[in-house]
C-alpha cells in the first residue's frame, strides 16, 4: 500500500490516515486494498494498486461492493 492509497482512502472515507491504516484488508485475488469507516453506516472502498476505485455506502455489504468490482463497476 502507498501513501496515495491512504491519502484517498482518509479524503473519500473521511477518516484519518491513522484509521485508514488499521482499517483495510488487502484483497490478494484482486490486488486491492479493501478500506472501510470503522462506524456504523461508514462506507467503503476498494483501491486496485493500478489507481482504479470504487466506493459504497453503508447500504451495499461488502460481498455485493466485491462482486461489482469484479464485474467492472468504478467511480
Amino acid at each position: 500500500m502507498n501513501n496515495e492509497m491512504l491519502k484517498t482512502a482518509s479524503e473519500v472515507l473521511k477518516i484519518s490516515i491513522d484509521e485508514a491504516q488499521k482499517h483495510n484488508k488487502f484483497l490478494i485475488d484482486d490486488d486491492a486494498y479493501l478500506f472501510w469507516k470503522p462506524v456504523r453506516g461508514g462506507g467503503k472502498l476498494v483501491i486496485k494498486t493500478n489507481g482504479e476505485k470504487l466506493t459504497v455506502g453503508s447500504l451495499i455489504d461488502t460481498e455485493t461492493m466485491l462482486a461489482m468490482f469484479r464485474d467492472g463497476k468504478r467511480n
